[in-house]
């Protein structure tokens, strides 16, 4: 007789079907429909795909919803430090991409895809539907998947450290485009780092949220479009990227540190 006892974790063999589908639905379904319907394919992206598929694999493995997915509650200032810790690393990227954009250019294609998804918003309606399909499921479904699933799981094999490194890489690899595969996985890193140093998810969902609504924000504003180092077309200011290091790295080091399942970065 099966034993009704659940699994904390799903074991790397778990994982690695878990990603395998994803992709393949990912490339064959989800791309596609985006192509076709931008807001239909998010949905079916976020929902189905990422979501979806990580609680039927979770359900099918026996794994236990709480550990797998670190649904810990976080301390208040583990949920305050990521509004500090992305908009200082939204400035450290752009300061990046402006070098990988000497060599390594957009694609005016991909520029003016890039740009359809962040137009402007002409209704309050309009805006807050986009927030919900390019920050809050993102925020929710991706990290599921990435900061819970895969990342607990590979865990079960590798040092933390090494288990925020690898899913960072397969998170930048999942976004689909070498252009963008350098910042997504250093956010990547910054999203398994909070969860792995607090224990819990939400401060990772938080923070997601937080970079996605505040890039896609930041576009609603047509002064903003003036402020050439703020759309990748040009240096931040020293200054502005001096200040932005030094409070990314000071919020990163303060960030409350989980004492119940001794995880650090060792």
């Amino acid at each position: 007789m099966k034993s009704l006892v659940k699994k904390p974790f799903p074991d790397l063999i778990q994982v690695g079907l878990l990603l395998a589908v994803c992709f393949l639905l990912l490339y064959s379904l989800g791309v596609p429909l985006q192509k076709w319907d931008l807001h239909r394919g998010l949905l079916v992206t976020q929902i189905i795909i990422f979501l979806g598929c990580s609680f039927l694999m979770m359900v099918m493995a026996g794994v236990t919803f709480k550990t797998a997915l670190s649904l810990y509650r976080p301390s208040a200032l583990a949920m305050i430090l990521p509004i500090f810790i992305m908009s200082s690393l939204m400035l450290l990227i752009s300061e990046l991409m402006v070098y990988q954009n000497m060599y390594f250019p957009l694609p005016e294609n991909y520029r003016q895809m890039m740009e359809t998804l962040g137009g402007h918003s002409k209704t309050p309606f309009e805006f807050c539907q986009m927030i919900l399909l390019v920050a809050f499921l993102p925020g929710i479904c991706e990290e599921v998947m990435f900061r819970g699933v895969v990342l607990s799981g590979i865990r079960q094999k590798l040092p933390a450290a090494w288990s925020v490194v690898a899913v960072a890489i397969v998170f930048g690899i999942f976004h689909l485009s070498p252009y963008r595969f350098i910042p997504t996985s250093l956010i990547g890193l910054v999203l398994g780092y909070m969860t792995v140093r607090t224990g819990s998810i939400f401060p990772a969902m938080f923070a997601h949220f937080l970079n996605n609504g505040l890039a896609f924000t930041l576009r609603q504003f047509a002064r903003i479009d003036d402020v050439l180092w703020l759309q990748e077309s040009d240096h931040v200011p020293l200054p502005v990227l001096f200040t932005a290091g030094l409070i990314f790295i000071t919020a990163m080091l303060i960030l409350p540190e989980a004492k119940r399942f001794n995880q650090t970065l060792a």
